[in-house]
């Protein structure tokens, strides 16, 4: 084969691997593979290969990283390419489902960075089921917009983890003139704050 042909041949295997290592769990070495085919694609011009690989590879990493410290750097361009320009360009050919994916995924960071009314604009665009659901009304929650969030979903994880965000909420209203309540509003009002906008949005990335 040419050239060219072994080149695109060898970033087909490249995602691949990326793919599998992704699905056992291997965080790290799934992300090695992403930003190979990352960096290839874009030097080879291959856009739909660059929209998601960029994608496989930001999920991948902060999949394996324990918080969210390293958000900002993810939402900026990476070799020339990020996020915002997969969003325009699955926008460009109406890839739906892809698009979907990459607006969740843009909304878990901007969440994590506390760029709450951008993530919502970004999760409101778009109609992605009962997990773009879910965010919204989380979002809605950190903008003021409702007191508690639904748990009325199909898929029984969702519905937890809305019982699971009300009671954190709850936890944190109870009045300051309560013992168990200064205690909490003391002492664990930054760790409910860290466990909402920043491990549970992270584990919508995997339902």
């Amino acid at each position: 084969m040419d050239e060219m042909t072994r080149r695109r041949a060898a970033l087909e295997i490249l995602d691949r691997l990326g793919v599998v290592n992704y699905m056992v769990g291997n965080y790290a070495e799934a992300s090695r593979h992403f930003l190979n085919v990352l960096n290839e694609s874009i030097r080879l011009g291959e856009e739909s290969f660059t929209a998601s690989s960029i994608h496989n590879y930001v999920k991948s990493v902060i999949l394996g990283n324990a918080d969210c410290a390293d958000y900002p750097r993810y939402l900026e361009s990476i070799s020339g390419w990020s996020l915002y320009d997969s969003l325009r360009y699955y926008s460009s050919i109406n890839d739906s489902a892809n698009l979907g994916k990459v607006r969740l995924l843009m909304a878990v960071l901007l969440i994590g960075v506390g760029r709450f009314d951008e993530a919502y604009k970004i999760i409101n665009d778009g109609d992605g089921g009962e997990v773009h659901k879910f965010l919204k009304e989380l979002l809605e929650l950190f903008l003021g917009k409702r007191d508690f969030v639904s748990a009325d979903y199909v898929s029984m994880r969702l519905a937890m983890l809305g019982n699971l965000v009300n009671q954190l909420i709850q936890l944190l209203k109870l009045g300051s003139d309560r013992s168990l309540g200064k205690v909490i509003n003391r002492e664990l009002r930054s760790v409910v704050y860290e466990i909402l906008t920043c491990r549970l949005p992270k584990l919508l990335l995997i339902l």
